[in-house]
Order: structure tokens, then C-alpha cells, then sequence
């Protein structure tokens, strides 16, 4: 799936028939709700936002969120917060507060990667004019942090 993601961008056409060849497979080989589906997912929405279509592609991350339940938890938090940071990137800021909102308070990963979770969802907060919650958020994390490093980038922030 990686070297889908540059095939994508040197070839959207080959990328797509590639890429529905993976989603057949996925779809013989493993449970809907399984990782190998949630990262042909997330790799479909990566695609179609490259390819100017924002509608399916948060179609597509939603899918994945739903799917990758099982996934390692930092590897999940770093796939959700790429598809975050690329629907930021086309101005879908209210999308991306849905998708990251059940994960900000994810545990059993390390301080760096709740962190860049919790900043990407508090820039869709503040893009989608919800400021006081990304306040709200950002002093939570200040307190929950365990390291005095992250507590200072945090308090940087705010």
C-alpha cells in the first residue's frame, strides 16, 4: 500500500486499478472490521483527496476509523491523525474534529503521539471556530501529561 501512495502521485489511474485489486483482496481475505481493511481504507481516502474527491474520501476515513479498532494503538492514532491533517490540508475542518474526537483521549500510547493527535484535533477545533473546547482540551492535556517536556509544549501552545 505505500508504494500505492506514490504511484499516486505520479500515476492516479495506476494508483486506482491498483488499489481496487488490493480492496478485492482485502475483501477475500479478511473480516470487514480487520486492520488489513482499515489500511486499504485509509490508503482509498488518501487517493480520492489527491484526486479532488473530498466527499468520498471522507467516506473513506470514517470507514477506517470504524475498522481499525484492532490496530495498534500508536499506529492507529498516526493513521488517524495523517487523514486528519489531510482533510485540514482541503478546509474540511468539521470532519476531522468527528474523526479524531473518540481518540483524543486514547491510552496505552506514549505522550509524543497522544500529542500530535490532541494539537491536530485542537487546529480542527480552532478551523471549525471552536476555540474555547480547543482551550478546554489543550489545559486537559497540560495535566495529563506525564513528562515535564510535554507539559511545556503543550502550555506552549496555549
Amino acid at each position: 500500500l505505500g508504494q500505492l501512495n506514490m504511484f499516486g502521485r505520479s500515476s492516479p489511474d495506476r494508483a486506482q486499478a491498483e488499489l481496487t485489486k488490493a480492496d478485492q483482496l482485502a475483501k477475500k481475505l479478511f473480516p470487514p472490521a480487520s486492520t488489513e481493511q482499515a489500511f486499504v481504507q485509509f490508503t482509498q481516502g488518501d487517493l480520492a483527496m489527491r484526486q479532488g474527491q473530498t466527499r468520498e474520501a471522507i467516506g473513506y476515513f470514517q470507514k477506517a476509523a470504524q475498522n481499525s479498532g484492532n490496530m495498534a494503538p500508536a499506529l492507529r492514532l498516526r493513521m488517524l491523525t495523517a487523514a486528519a491533517r489531510n482533510m485540514l490540508n482541503q478546509n474540511q475542518a468539521e470532519p476531522a474534529v468527528m474523526l479524531l474526537q473518540p481518540v483524543v483521549s486514547a491510552g496505552n500510547v506514549s505522550d509524543r503521539e497522544v500529542m500530535d493527535v490532541t494539537l491536530t484535533y485542537c487546529e480542527a477545533l480552532i478551523a471549525s471556530n471552536q476555540n474555547d473546547q480547543a482551550i478546554s482540551v489543550l489545559s486537559k492535556s497540560v495535566v495529563a501529561a506525564s513528562s515535564i517536556e510535554t507539559k511545556n509544549r503543550y502550555e506552549m501552545v496555549l
